[in-house]
């Protein structure tokens, strides 16, 4: 049994013995009308709700026995959102033949798993303010997706442990000019970071060599720099931290090949695709590239491409699973050894 609530003015003269004369119908319509919600929020939960069990007719359960969610609570498809930069044609360094290639490629692929891209298709030899621009779009766009994917093609440096992706339009004279000339890679992360995503994933075929190898900036150094990942993320580099991918002698890179080859096969499992992907880069190139990835736990499974055949016929592309048990303790993660 529960306590008798004290009451505001319309029932403050009944006794307790009077109230509790009141039928149960009397007090719910009480309840309906707004007059005893305030003093039934004081009850204990189980009193609650069984008032609110007489009050709201039963969910009708569905085919297989399961309550069906109000559509307040039903859960909606996930949306995905993709931001495709690819720079090639640069203004005051080396031009680079083929990220303009890998980010339509890219954008083709990622379109084609149902994601939506950011303007409408790859971005491509891009200058500062338009870079800006389309990241700034990006983090607009992907709040309230279920998945957000940048892909960048094009020169990118180091600095001071920093990573910098550079605009067509970059030319700086001093490190003090970096964040005018170019941008900054953890800018992009941050976007994704407070977005509410479940799921990101950053993607940099940038790690050519240094095109400002002769200008007085100091501290440049060889590749990218390893960042951290926030938790739902996953970053996936072209190679190692600090080495030099190549940018391919056909009309694409291969790493976006074998990223875009992969990506697509149903049933891979994120992790397990970026893994296969570094596995086949560096069979190409006979080990003088391998991929690398910075990666946080990432709650549940995500297979891009859908499920496998067999396995899920007719499912949309957008396939995640909450992971529903802890891994055995002699789980082996697959892409260890390509985190440092």
């Amino acid at each position: 049994m529960f306590g008798v609530p004290t009451f505001g003015a319309p029932f403050g003269r009944c006794s307790p013995p009077a109230l509790w004369r009141l039928s149960r119908r009397k007090m719910l319509a009480g309840l309906a009308g707004g007059v005893l919600a305030a003093p039934l929020r004081g009850l204990p939960a189980r009193a609650q709700a069984a008032a609110g069990a007489e009050e709201s007719p039963a969910q009708a359960p569905s085919q297989s026995g399961a309550t069906q969610p109000s559509p307040a609570t039903a859960p909606t498809a996930g949306r995905r959102v993709a931001l495709v930069v690819g720079n090639s044609s640069y203004r005051f360094v080396s031009p680079l033949p083929n990220p303009q290639n890998d980010a339509k490629l890219m954008a083709g692929t990622l379109g084609e798993l149902g994601f939506e891209l950011v303007n409408g298709g790859p971005v491509l030899n891009v200058d500062k303010a338009g870079f800006d621009a389309a990241v700034h779009a990006f983090g607009q766009q992907i709040v309230g997706a279920e998945i957000a994917a940048f892909y960048y093609a094009g020169h990118g440096i180091q600095v001071q442990d920093k990573n910098w992706l550079v605009p067509v339009s970059a030319n700086p004279t001093r490190a003090e000019d970096l964040p005018f000339e170019m941008v900054d890679a953890g800018v992009v992360v941050g976007q994704m970071e407070g977005a509410g995503t479940r799921l990101n994933l950053v993607m940099l075929d940038a790690c050519r060599n240094n095109p400002f190898a002769g200008t007085g900036i100091r501290a440049v150094g060889s590749g990218l720099a390893q960042m951290m990942a926030p938790d739902g993320t996953i970053i996936a580099y072209a190679t190692q931290p600090g080495a030099v991918a190549a940018d391919g002698a056909g009309t694409d890179s291969p790493y976006t090949l074998a990223l875009s080859q992969t990506i697509r096969k149903p049933g891979l499992d994120v992790l397990r695709m970026f893994n296969q992907v570094a596995l086949d880069v560096k069979r190409q190139t006979k080990g003088a590239q391998v991929p690398w990835l910075s990666a946080s736990p990432i709650d549940g499974d995500y297979a891009l491409a859908g499920p496998a055949a067999g396995t899920g016929a007719g499912a949309p592309p957008a396939t995640h699973q909450a992971a529903s048990a802890p891994a055995p303790a002699h789980f082996v993660d697959p892409t260890a050894r390509f985190r440092r």
